[in-house]
Parts: structure tokens; C-alpha cells; sequence
């Protein structure tokens, strides 16, 4: 069982892969806002959430920080100067519920920035005299991060047993890494397969797969990362389903090659055969 009691003191951070063409940056003024598909954050505390700030950015420096209330939501404003190479700014906005803080909007800019907040939304101005206004209303929460959020306090149920049926937190773990790739297929209580190796045919299973999550996240300080392991996603249709031994998925995970459906089911199969 993954053991997981340093949660109490860490943050949860869960940044998942989305192309740069998926980032739809909402223009207030002259200054864009990103507002959607931002990266998960959801942080446990303020020590962690300006820990994170920080380290977005090299040689960095918390240059202006404000909490605030508007319309009975809890709100904060982080600026960060850092370096590389060239001055950097980046400002995040994030929202307080239940004791966490979560990533709701962020700029990147390369100039010195201020900061103003009026009744009704937060003005960002630069010193070549461009303006970004993002109204309070703009500011949610998603619902991967609520998702993220209630994954610290079932962090315990990933790879527990070796059952192949995934339980609530592995499919939701796994629903939210390979969100890009899964389609509508849900992986809550689905009996999924692990292969892995260089080649990809080595026969591994959900314990050993949610350990290596694990360790991303249990030797690192600031928290939990679910990122990419090469992950290659199969989802079978019936048919392919019940060759490959009744499995609903596979993922083929650190392969240096892409196999061939026909190949995992065959793989598959021959393994159901040995059992």
C-alpha cells in the first residue's frame, strides 16, 4: 500500500499535459489573461502557494501579494519577478475553498508590472502602458481541480491491491492523466492491463505502475506531479476485449515503441493463458 502521511504537510500539484494550441486565453484590455485549460494547481496552504509561485520562475522574488474578498470568495494576487536570461512577470490569481488555494488565471509578461484592484476586478498595467482588466466574475474553479483536491485524502488507494478492476481514485487518477487521450471512456472500475520495458511486452501491473507515481511524488518536496510516463493508451471494443482475457484497457507504459493493438491483445492473451 502506497504510503502517503506526508500529505498533511505538502501541497497537491497536478500538472497535466495540454498542447499549446488547447490554451484559450481570454483578452481583457491589452494584457491576456489565461483563464482556461491552465495546469491543475491546487495548493494545501499560503506557505505552499507562494512556494509554487516562486518556482515557476528562476532567481525569483515575490514582488506583490494580496489577499482579498469579493462577493464571499476568497482571493489572491501573486506577482513574481524572475530571471532567465531576460526580466520575467508573471502574475497568478488564485481562489481560496475549503482551505486550499487553486490556479484560476495567470500572465507572463516581460516588462514590470502593477498591480490595482477595484470593487469589481483586478487591473494589471505595464510599464509600456498596456492594461489587462479580469473581472471577479472571469475566476472559477474546475472541475479537475476539486477532482485533484479530493485525491489527497484517498492518495492510500492507488495500486493497493492487485486487481486489475481500477477502484474510484485509480480511475480518476488515470482519468485525469490521460484526459486528452481517453475520449468519453471512463476508467472508474474498469479491469485495465499494465505493460512496460523497453519494448513494451513485459508484463507489469497496477501496483508496480502506481508505486513509480509515487515516487515522482514522494521524493519531491513541493508535492505531487501526475505527469507523463510515455503512457500509450489502448481501449478495446468488444471484440478486442474479450480476446485480450475480458481486459477493457491497456497502457503500455516507459516503451520505446508504439505496438500495434493486435499485438497487445496478443500479449495479453498469452498471458491469460499462463495464469
Amino acid at each position: 500500500m502506497i504510503k502517503m502521511n506526508f500529505l498533511k504537510h505538502i501541497l497537491l500539484l497536478l500538472l497535466l499535459s495540454i498542447g499549446v494550441n488547447s490554451y484559450a486565453q481570454v483578452l481583457y484590455g491589452l494584457i491576456r489573461w489565461k483563464t482556461d485549460h491552465l495546469e491543475t494547481v491546487v495548493l494545501e496552504d499560503k506557505e505552499h502557494r507562494d512556494a509554487w509561485a516562486k518556482g515557476q520562475l528562476p532567481f525569483s522574488l515575490i514582488m506583490y501579494s494580496k489577499d482579498f474578498s469579493a462577493n464571499g470568495i476568497n482571493i489572491n494576487v501573486t506577482n513574481v519577478m524572475g530571471c532567465s536570461g531576460i526580466a520575467c512577470y508573471n502574475t497568478y490569481i488564485f481562489i481560496e475553498e475549503k482551505g486550499m488555494w487553486y490556479l484560476a488565471a495567470k500572465t507572463e509578461l516581460s516588462e514590470f508590472t502593477t498591480i490595482d484592484i477595484s470593487d469589481n476586478k483586478i487591473i494589471i498595467k505595464s510599464d509600456s502602458g498596456n492594461v489587462g482588466e479580469l473581472p471577479f466574475e472571469a475566476l472559477k474553479i474546475s472541475d479537475e481541480s476539486r477532482m485533484c483536491a479530493n485525491l489527497i485524502e484517498h492518495m492510500d488507494e492507488l495500486g493497493k491491491d492487485e486487481s486489475p478492476i481500477l477502484n474510484e481514485t485509480e480511475g480518476t487518477y488515470l482519468n485525469l492523466l490521460l484526459r486528452e487521450r481517453r475520449g468519453e471512456f471512463d476508467f472508474i472500475g474498469k479491469k485495465v492491463a499494465f505493460l512496460t520495458g523497453s519494448s513494451g511486452t513485459t508484463k507489469s501491473d497496477k501496483t508496480d505502475y502506481f508505486k513509480l507515481e509515487n515516487d515522482k511524488f514522494s521524493t519531491n518536496e513541493e508535492g505531487l506531479y501526475i505527469s507523463n510516463n510515455g503512457e500509450n493508451l489502448y481501449i478495446f471494443n468488444a471484440t478486442q476485449k474479450e480476446e485480450s482475457g475480458g481486459y477493457d484497457a491497456a497502457i503500455v507504459y516507459w516503451s520505446k515503441f508504439i505496438l500495434p493493438v493486435e499485438k497487445v491483445i496478443k500479449i495479453l492473451k498469452k498471458n491469460s493463458k499462463h495464469k
